[in-house]
């Protein structure tokens, strides 16, 4: 039977502590959370999933840890019906296993602030915590109005795998203490009076529906348009070499630009969204000539896509284009790619990753989610279809990003390790980032 259980510090802060809900099966994981954090959180705990979704969305929690392997619901399943009721809550995926499907779950679905794996040492939960409170106190009300990215379905949910059967625990006794002092009775969601600034980011996504179903009606057009195209196209040679290098001088290097609309008259694209949608570029960095033609096709009909195979290139699409997706694959130095992902989420954080990888390693996928904040993941071979509606997803978290900077805290990253090899050339690439102002300002 489902226990849960809600702790308040005696002192509250103006406007309340902050809401803290962790789901857990085991009773004394939860009594662990209640013993570390019941001081300076408003804590609720339950060991049931269906009921972490009720408490979130009744309580509008400021953030949610929850386990993954539970009997019922999955930690994914509960962080995505979250993110669907409850947006402005931060989400956290706790676990001890390295599920595969867990992981990508918490990409694609849950959209997870942070993934810690069991056991977690205190001081580190404690500060991820905190970071994820304060960007949840610091970004609610834009988060709840802001929901343009509703619109683009997250993948489905992989079946669940059946978990081994916990282990008898000792009866412990799990009841709520009485609160020092007796608390006002939750407003619910829909009765809170509305933040002002969060009307016109409200306005503008309510014209997103509208835009993902016609988007999704032109797919099929879209598609048979690239089939016919690349069939008349030469086959691509291979360059001589693949490393990813800074230099500008690499006789391997291109650049290969898709420019989407032929010569436009100006004023003749559509208003709203999707004006919005069609200045954003898309940036591809890969050395996998297969896989970059692929995306091109892909995605050339409806977007602007430039391609580049160095990093020196990666700073001058973004600087010259202006791209605000940038999508990529796991060809090349593993160790470099995740910290160019980190660089760049820490001193660009609207640009919107996707990566694409033909195998899942868990410990990069952990990587990606904490160092990179990688919006998609994605496996080789591609789904155009589900490839074209991460894009549209990815660009309207971008615009998002773009009109409620407030958000940009819910994507900050923990700092990388540097690579082994190759630190000098990561040292040049992290200072011309730096060196680079505001990208997309709008006219």
């Amino acid at each position: 039977m489902a226990q849960t259980a809600r702790f308040s510090a005696p002192d509250e802060e103006p406007g309340g502590k902050p809401k803290v809900l962790f789901v857990d099966d085991e009773k004394r994981v939860l009594n662990s959370m209640r013993a570390l954090f019941r001081r300076d959180y408003e804590l609720h705990l339950t060991t049931d999933g269906e009921e972490a979704i009720r408490i979130a969305e009744q309580e509008s929690v400021d953030v949610i840890i929850a386990d993954q392997r539970m009997p019922g619901l999955s930690g994914v399943e509960v962080l995505g019906e979250v993110r669907r009721r409850v947006p402005s809550a931060v989400r956290i995926l706790l676990t001890g296993y390295a599920d595969l499907d867990a992981i990508e779950g918490s990409i694609n679905i849950g959209e997870v602030f942070r993934f810690l794996s069991k056991p977690c040492p205190p001081q580190e939960l404690r500060e991820t915590l905190a970071e994820a409170v304060q960007a949840a106190r610091q970004s609610g009300a834009a988060a709840r109005a802001a929901t343009v990215l509703e619109a683009a379905p997250a993948p489905p949910q992989p079946e669940p795998r059946s978990a081994p059967e916990p282990e008898p625990e000792p009866e412990t006794e799990f009841a709520a203490e009485p609160a020092p002092k007796p608390q006002p009775e939750p407003v619910p969601p829909a009765a809170a009076e509305p933040a002002p600034a969060a009307v016109p980011a409200q306005d503008h996504a309510a014209t997103v529906p509208n835009l993902a179903l016609e988007l999704e009606r032109e797919e099929p057009r879209r598609r048979e348009a690239a089939a016919g195209v690349a069939e008349d196209e030469p086959a691509e040679e291979e360059p001589a070499e693949t490393e990813i290098v800074l230099s500008g001088d690499s006789g391997t290097e291109f650049v290969d630009t898709i420019v989407i609309g032929g010569d436009e008259a100006p004023g003749s694209r559509r208003g709203g969204a999707c004006e919005d949608m069609d200045n954003v570029g898309v940036a591809l960095f890969t050395s996998d000539t297969a896989f970059a033609g692929h995306v091109e096709r892909t995605l050339g009909e409806r977007y602007r896509v430039t391609r580049a195979s160095t990093l020196v290139q990666v700073t001058e699409l973004l600087s010259d284009a202006g791209a605000g997706v940038l999508v990529t694959d796991f060809c090349t130095d593993g160790a470099m790619l995740r910290n160019m992902l980190s660089t760049l989420k820490r001193y660009l954080p609207e640009l919107i990753t996707i990566v694409v990888s033909d195998e899942r390693d868990a410990a990069e996928m952990i990587s990606l989610i904490n160092h990179g904040q990688v919006f998609r993941y994605m496996s080789k071979p591609m789904d155009e279809a589900r490839l074209v509606q991460n894009v549209n997803a990815a660009v309207l978290r971008h615009i998002q990003l773009l009109e409620n900077p407030e958000l940009v805290q819910r994507h900050s990253v923990m700092p990388d390790r540097p690579p082994r090899h190759g630190a000098a050339v990561l040292a040049q690439f992290v200072s011309r980032i730096r060196g680079m102002r505001r990208l997309w300002v709008r006219s």
